[in-house]
């Protein structure tokens, strides 16, 4: 439990948190393709019946331990409705450029080969398939939302539809996010907030500034709930809730629990409440593929563990 005066320091107003990354420079979109592969993927979770989108949301950096009814009520009430985990585990190395290719791969980063976390242009592009090109190849509309040029590395232009990729904040991310939900209503979209990572670096994880990010995360989710219903899209969404990785310290370099456990969540209307066993976020791949009714390739077969539902 965080004593008293830790929760006063949480209680930073989010405006103030996200403040201090009003000197990132915003760098252009780009558009995104990534190449194709054959690689084993985890088998998917069983869910009852198919919708017709699926939002896969990723708060980078967000641990755990930091998803409470006072800083995240948007992921909590996510949790009463859907099917999670808070044991959820991320790869190794648990960086963020490994563990999203891992996410929308299905591939560990000793099978899918990304193990840097910075833009190398040099080192070239992700040369595996993607759930958004299985996704594409099905009739499938995409779109990726991302706030960290390094994901560029795993999506180039021919393969996504939309392609919002730079050096944005959280806010920046959404809106444009949103605002093709609107516009477009792609059927598989992906939403990288960047912010809370930012934070953990620059003040440490579980501090009061960086959790005050992560509850501006956790009121951007809530717009992005509330999009979908204007939109009455409830109906026929899943949205899915994950991290690539928590932190300690200002680092998130170790295999620490603090550093490699976070959520994973799965709400929508189609989906029961229940707690899931711990998973990997490579799990997310074949979820969201059966999620959308998508079968999964004959070429994608089963890694060694079983993911249980």
């Amino acid at each position: 439990m965080r004593s008293n005066r830790a929760r006063r320091r949480a209680g930073i107003a989010a405006a103030a948190a996200t403040a201090c990354f009003v000197a990132l420079i915003a760098a252009p979109a780009t558009d995104c393709k990534p190449k194709r592969g054959v690689r084993t993927h985890p088998p998917p979770l069983e869910w009852p019946g198919t919708v017709e989108h699926v939002v896969i949301v990723s708060i980078d950096g967000l641990a755990a331990d930091e998803v409470d009814g006072e800083f995240t009520p948007v992921l909590m009430k996510m949790i009463a409705e859907g099917a999670s985990t808070v044991a959820a585990q991320t790869v190794t190395p648990s960086l963020t450029l490994p563990a999203h290719t891992s996410m929308v791969t299905g591939l560990t980063p000793d099978h899918h080969r990304i193990k840097w976390n910075n833009y190398r242009p040099s080192l070239g592009n992700l040369q595996a398939t993607t759930i958004f090109d299985v996704a594409r190849d099905n009739g499938f509309t995409t779109a990726v939302f991302a706030g960290k040029d390094k994901l560029k590395h795993i999506f180039q232009e021919d393969d996504v539809d939309l392609c919002f990729i730079a050096q944005h904040n959280d806010r920046e991310v959404m809106k444009e996010a949103i605002q093709h939900l609107h516009t477009d209503s792609p059927n598989l979209m992906l939403i990288h907030l960047p912010d809370v990572d930012r934070a953990g670096h620059f003040a440490g994880w579980k501090s009061g500034m960086q959790l005050g990010v992560v509850r501006e995360a956790d009121r951007l989710v809530g717009s992005l709930l509330d999009a979908i219903e204007v939109l009455e899209m409830r109906g026929k969404t899943a949205v899915i809730v994950t991290a690539d990785h928590g932190g300690q310290g200002r680092h998130h370099s170790s295999n620490d629990t603090d550093v490699r456990t976070v959520p994973w969540i799965v709400w929508g209307d189609s989906i029961a409440h229940r707690t899931l066993a711990p998973v990997s976020i490579t799990a997310t791949a074949n979820t969201a593929l059966r999620l959308l009714g998508v079968e999964i390739p004959e070429d994608w077969a089963a890694r060694d563990e079983a993911v249980s539902p």
